[in-house]
């Protein structure tokens, strides 16, 4: 089932709460893997609860740019969002309003590939850098941050989601970044390197080199 639930405070994450809302199939089905399925739902809560910020949380496994982990869709079986998908959904809609802030509460997001998707949409980004355990993201954490400082700045409260990451001694490479032209001058930077790599990655040791190097970091 897919629901979209008003929480209050002291809810129970069951379905004895009622429910706010059925999808607009009019049935508890709705395609995960679609990423028009993401854009409803931001569209949605942009309308019914319009806000200053909005601070988008994805949950579930997730590896990075490869597709077949991220946003699996369990009725299908075989149906995944890839980033390109992503982005093109996203951006071919003008009446999407800016996300102050896209958080990843699962594994290896913090990638410059999955946050240059993110870049045009949003203004922060936090996620790990590795794998995220069960604890994930210490809500209770974030939400005391929000009300004893309502007016935080989205940048401020990147740092605090992965703070609160840190709190599962199984995270340690929880990471928050500004999307902004510091941003783009690394992908740029990071695309001529890549390049570089493809060109010389058949010479005599290269690979190896590379790997070692990777193991060691």
């Amino acid at each position: 089932n897919s629901r979209l639930y008003y929480v209050n405070q002291g809810d129970y994450p069951d379905n004895t709460r009622s429910t706010y809302w059925v999808n607009k199939t009019g049935n508890d089905e709705i395609n995960m893997a679609n990423p028009d399925s993401l854009l409803w739902f931001i569209k949605t809560v942009q309308t019914n609860f319009p806000s200053d910020n909005l601070y988008l949380s994805l949950w579930d496994h997730n590896w990075g740019w490869h597709s077949g982990w991220f946003q699996k869709d369990e009725t299908s079986k075989k149906d995944t969002m890839d980033y390109p998908s992503l982005y093109n959904s996203l951006s071919g809609d003008s009446s999407l309003s800016n996300i102050a802030l896209v958080g990843y509460d699962a594994c290896v997001a913090s990638q410059i590939e999955v946050m240059h998707t993110w870049r045009p949409f949003t203004g922060s980004f936090v996620g790990s850098q590795d794998y995220v355990g069960y604890g994930g993201v210490n809500y209770d954490d974030v939400i005391s941050t929000i009300r004893s400082n309502p007016s935080i700045s989205p940048q401020h409260l990147s740092i605090a989601v992965g703070k609160s990451m840190l709190t599962d001694p199984t995270d340690k490479c929880a990471s928050s970044f500004d999307m902004d032209n510091d941003f783009d001058n690394i992908v740029a930077s990071v695309d001529k390197l890549s390049l570089l790599f493809i060109k010389y990655l058949d010479a005599s040791n290269f690979r190896k080199q590379l790997i070692d190097i990777r193991q060691s970091a």
